[in-house]
């Protein structure tokens, strides 16, 4: 599991402070506790397709990307 930006705090000298911890902490025992959501196979291929399509070519113009229900859509409507 990867947590970005919760431990930078610009307003703090050391980055993150007390509190942030705890709630950081917190926040991960939640998450822990909370039921796992399984994803079908066919969800999943789906997921790496489109992240493989948005890596290498996030910018060309009119890129399409496959949506739940297996439709093609404009990267830009998400």
């Amino acid at each position: 599991l990867e947590v970005r930006l919760l431990d930078i705090n610009p307003f703090n000298a050391q980055g993150i402070d007390s509190d942030t911890c705890y709630f950081i902490e917190s926040m991960l025992l939640a998450c822990l506790k909370r039921p796992f959501k399984k994803y079908s196979l066919q969800s999943r291929e789906r997921s790496k397709k489109n992240l493989s399509l948005v890596v290498e070519q996030g910018r060309k113009p009119g890129l399409m990307l496959i949506d739940n229900e297996n439709r093609k859509i404009f990267i830009n409507n998400f």
